[in-house]
């Protein structure tokens, strides 16, 4: 079996940290060696299952939203007769 190991210390146990680079927006996830901290990947920051939740909420506050709006124009044909 393979063994994953860190090519700055030879180290064999990893840690995610997650931090903002500089001149970045966005938070990245980054595995790194615990202990001398040489990067060895990274992770996008949202999980895809969170970003779906997320645009899930937002489509069903959209169509709550596209429904008031259809119930106000009805009413206001209604006055406009």
């Amino acid at each position: 079996m393979a063994v994953s190991k860190c090519t700055g210390c030879g180290g064999g146990k990893f840690e995610l940290v997650l931090k903002e680079p500089k001149g970045s927006q966005m938070q990245i996830n980054f595995v790194q060696c615990a202990s001398c901290g040489v990067v060895v990947g990274t992770m996008d920051y949202f999980a895809l299952g969170n970003v779906m939740d997320a645009v899930n909420a937002v489509s069903k506050q959209i169509k709550d939203m596209d429904h008031r709006v259809g119930h106000i124009d009805t009413m206001l044909r209604r006055l406009a007769k």
